[in-house]
């Protein structure tokens, strides 16, 4: 075996590390973080000063191959979709959304439960798992509070789980769906038809999980002090929605932009065999941006007016476009950089015969059986999130599952069984296993909520455990009847 291809695994696998368990050294003036923002860039740099890679590989982490595979695509979509969902947010839609289904539970706390719940897997269908995080973990953290609901981790763990799963429907919901349609050549439709019922099953089996976890009756759920997670009684508050509808107009055009984008997608994704997605959606992002401007600047133009003479234009900017700003603020730019680097490192070992050997493993494993495709590439894309996020994960699985098998068949199963343990994969065995478990459990100390590792790890196997088998054996038995 060559140099190149050892170094290349050797710092493929000290950027897991470090995504996995981040790192910081302190120095008299500064410290250096080692983390997932930072350990893949310079491994990259490592491997192109030691030439194990040169500019192809770096090239295709922006361009991929421009026929099935294109980074830039992916992640341009992902980000317009997110600035209209993040808007839609900004209305103060999601809240009242929230409020209206707090009072409609009243005061029981079973029925609350399974509303929050049912409301967070509709909306993270639709939005994605990342507006659901943002906006429901703020949410629950107050009405966990005013309830006086301690402690809150029933209603957390609910929502986590539930906006996780739900992303795994439709494609633009979660980029690691993105990664494995392009890959694959699969459209948004054909991807959206086969994930509909694992993941409504599962959502099922999911909350009878949650009720018994949960209960009173479990005795495996450690308690001090009798605490009660799921309470028959809660004290809900009374809040009239329409108090937290910031701009009825904007939530109205937003949810019609949307919905007209979404629908476009699955439709082109039909009629256009390799169509660039994100001409839909940055226009669709452009529109609702224009608009977020011009709202601003007419219900906002009045402080600015009064302000400008008196303080900077930084701060005259910030009164004057409040919305715009906001929603900019709340996107996820962190992405861009990593999945970068995780388009570069996995064709890094593509370069240097990794993904072939891998490739070789897996077929040996799943043959041309339908069934091991489904189950066995789907919990090693569970393990694997572990390792280096999902995302990480999928890039790698994608090519992987590509050059396993030449049989149509194998290669759906395979996807759809990698694409549903990419999305639960986000509930396993660690926080990192997702960007949106590390953002869920920065917005949860932010609320001073702190989860220990081991009690993610606690609360989440058995909801993992009953969605995977309940999700896996549907896929199966789709494959194996549309075939």
């Amino acid at each position: 075996m060559r140099y190149e291809a050892i170094v290349t695994i050797i710092f493929f696998l000290i950027s897991n590390f470090f995504t996995l368990k981040p790192f910081k050294i302190n120095f008299n003036n500064f410290s250096i973080y080692l983390n997932l923002h930072t350990v893949p860039i310079l491994c990259i740099i490592v491997l192109l000063a030691s030439r194990c890679i040169g500019g192809e590989q770096l090239k295709y982490g922006f361009v991929g191959d421009e026929t099935h595979l294109r980074p830039y695509d992916i992640l341009l979509l992902f980000l317009s979709l997110a600035y209209i969902a993040l808007s839609l947010d900004a209305t103060g839609l999601l809240q009242y959304l929230a409020f209206w289904v707090s009072n409609k539970g009243k005061n029981s706390g079973y029925a609350l439960y399974a509303y929050f719940y049912c409301f967070f897997i509709f909306l993270a269908t639709f939005v994605g798992n990342d507006p659901v995080i943002l906006s429901g973990t703020a949410f629950l953290a107050y009405f966990t509070r005013v309830t006086g609901l301690h402690p809150p981790i029933a209603f957390l763990f609910s929502q986590f789980t539930a906006a996780n799963l739900a992303s795994a429907v439709l494609p633009p919901s979660n980029p690691t769906n993105l990664v494995l349609t392009s890959t694959t050549s699969t459209s948004f439709l054909t991807y959206a038809l086969y994930l509909i019922l694992p993941v409504f099953f599962s959502a099922i089996a999911l909350l009878g999980v949650l009720f018994i976890q949960f209960s009173p009756y479990n005795k495996l759920l450690s308690r001090d002090d009798n605490e009660v997670y799921i309470p028959s009684r809660l004290s809900a508050p009374e809040v009239n929605p329409r108090s937290v509808l910031i701009d009825r107009t904007g939530a109205i055009f937003s949810s019609v932009i949307l919905t007209a984008t979404l629908v476009s997608l699955v439709i082109c994704s039909v009629l256009i065999e390799g169509m660039h997605v994100c001409w839909i959606t940055i226009p669709a992002a452009f529109v609702v941006f224009v608009r977020d401007l011009v709202h601003d600047w007419r219900h906002h133009a009045k402080f600015k007016s009064k302000v400008e003479k008196r303080i900077g234009w930084l701060r005259t900017v910030n009164l004057s476009f409040p919305t715009v700003l906001t929603v900019g603020s709340r996107l996820p730019f962190a992405l861009i950089p990593f999945a970068i680097t995780q388009f570069i490192l996995v064709n890094s070992l593509q370069a240097v015969g990794w993904i072939d050997i891998f490739a070789s493993w897996a077929q040996k494993a799943i043959g041309d059986d339908t069934l091991r495709a489904v189950w066995v590439l789907g919990l090693i894309e569970i393990v694997l999130c572990n390792g280096s996020t999902n995302i990480g994960a999928t890039v790698l699985m994608s090519q992987v599952l590509v050059q396993s098998s030449r049989n149509p068949k194998t290669v759906r199963a395979g996807m759809l069984g990698i694409a549903f343990g990419s999305n639960i994969g986000a509930y396993s065995f660690t926080l990192s296993a997702s960007l949106a478990g590390l953002l869920w459990d920065k917005i949860l100390k932010s609320k001073g909520i702190r989860i220990a590792r081991l009690q993610f790890l606690w609360m989440n196997i058995f909801p993992l455990i009953i969605t995977a088998l309940v999700g896996f054996f549907v896929i199966y038995a789709e494959v194996m009847v549309m075939s």
